[in-house]
């Protein structure tokens, strides 16, 4: 690796790793990501566990190289604090050019994340001829069949990763002699995992329900989200079927995306290039009787894929912010205060991951009943191993032998829950120093674009 590789970083929305065709699972829903992972420069990550459960305090570890508990965004701000460093203002102190292209509001100048970055676009639905420009909008619309879900006047149901591939490229062409950090981070497969029209068929030889009845429902559990886990996502294994080969038919279509991006860079770059793909968080399909990405650090959860090309380290148990540690320290940049690991000296012991205050009430408000007494009542911290996860917060703590997270193992490990929990407790002391940010009033077109996603 020269001194001031290229660095690619694309982050995935929502995908969780045993949904990948690395990840062990029955379906070939990555191809794409499997060839870069097999080649010759490039490795798969088996154990990369996320820092939190959503997008905010996930996409802010992964751009600061620090802890939700540290960082507080998404927990108790909802902007980065200016006492955070990003990775990218790093970059920039070494001569990088740094660039990202966002398809989630989570990432945008109104979260403070567009920190450090020289070109930043958000692309926006409202603004999005003056974000992605005429040619690459006439190209989509020209090629909506191919790459969404057809004229289609439902805003939800179209795909976004041919705008984000289309700006990526041009920003590559036309890059200086400086060395490049670009981020890129698409929104799908988010809800409602609905994949573009050539790929509604892609896995649904063995669902019952037709490609149209699919479709259908995602739509309306995206619409009802909070209404359906509020009575326990009670969906017949016909409809969870139907749910998954939607989610996994948005997966292979982004796939093969990153593909066609990756071999564009490879070919017009300079130099040496490193290049990441990973996601921020995966989504659950029933488990703890949820969907979507809410209230636990399940491995569903927080269990996302990792693959680098032209980064090769023999490592497994590992987080976003060791790969930004090491990736700073390896071109000179100043890395003082990141938080995770150099991955080329380093090996960590446990991962953690971290969750704000829960949200019970908009369960509540469809069902007054629900069962609030599973879940954890305050923030909580998920430490995990290779075999064992401790859930630990301020009302309880629970031990899990792995892939288990459903039968509390405390009274049959106690002395591993112990150890455990003594080298997180010994952890804290040094990783957790709460930053004081602050919660600011979004704007509107934001606050539009999150009620979008269901996060209002």
């Amino acid at each position: 690796m020269t001194v001031t590789p290229n660095i690619i970083w694309v982050t995935l929305d929502s995908i969780r790793a045993d949904h990948t065709s690395m990840g062990g699972y029955d379906r070939n829903t990555t191809p794409e990501l499997e060839r870069i992972a097999e080649s010759n420069e490039g490795r798969w990550y088996g154990e990369c566990i996320s820092h939190g459960r959503w997008s905010l305090p996930s996409i802010s570890s992964i751009l600061t190289g620090t802890y939700p508990f540290h960082h507080q965004t998404g927990l108790g701000n909802n902007i980065l604090p200016d006492t955070v460093t990003t990775i990218p203002e790093r970059l920039s102190e070494v001569g990088y050019t740094t660039a990202c292209i966002s398809r989630n509001p989570h990432l945008s100048h109104e979260t403070n994340l567009d920190r450090g970055f020289d070109r930043f676009t958000y692309i926006n639905p409202e603004t999005i001829l003056n974000d992605v420009g005429v040619k690459t909008l006439l190209k989509y619309l020209v090629n909506i069949r191919r790459h969404s879900a057809g004229f289609c006047t439902t805003l939800n149901a179209h795909s976004t990763p041919f705008l984000v591939n289309d700006l990526a490229k041009r920003w590559i062409a036309n890059v200086d002699d400086d060395p490049l950090f670009m981020y890129l981070h698409y929104n799908e497969p988010h809800t409602p995992y609905y994949p573009p029209l050539p790929y509604l068929e892609q896995f649904t030889d063995h669902i019952t329900l037709s490609s149209k009845e699919a479709v259908e429902l995602v739509l309306d559990v995206y619409a009802n989200m909070q209404e359906y886990i509020a009575h326990g996502c009670e969906f017949t294994e016909d409809e969870w079927a139907a749910i998954k080969a939607m989610y996994d038919a948005e997966i292979y279509y982004t796939d093969k995306c990153i593909g066609r991006l990756f071999d564009y860079a490879q070919e017009k770059l300079s130099g040496e290039t490193i290049f990441f793909v990973t996601a921020d968080h995966g989504d659950l399909f029933g488990e703890y009787g949820l969907l979507g990405h809410k209230l636990v650090l399940h491995d569903g959860l927080t269990h996302v894929p990792m693959i680098t090309h032209g980064l090769q380290l023999d490592r497994e148990l590992v987080q976003h912010a060791d790969f930004m540690k090491t990736i700073v320290n390896s071109v000179g940049a100043n890395s003082e205060g990141i938080q995770g690991y150099d991955l080329r000296t380093e090996e960590r012991q446990f991962t953690v991951s971290q969750t704000g205050e829960p949200n019970f009430d908009e369960f509540a408000e469809f069902n007054p009943g629900f069962d609030t007494e599973r879940f954890h009542q305050s923030p909580y911290s998920a430490v995990r191993t290779s075999q064992y996860k401790l859930c630990t917060s301020d009302d309880r703590s629970e031990f899990f032998e792995l892939p288990d997270e459903t039968n509390d193992q405390s009274d049959t490990y106690p002395d591993e829950k112990h150890s455990l929990a003594a080298q997180f407790e010994e952890w804290s002391a040094t990783h957790i120093d709460p930053q004081v940010g602050e919660q600011v009033e979004y704007s509107d077109s934001m606050k539009r674009r999150l009620e979008d996603l269901g996060y209002l």
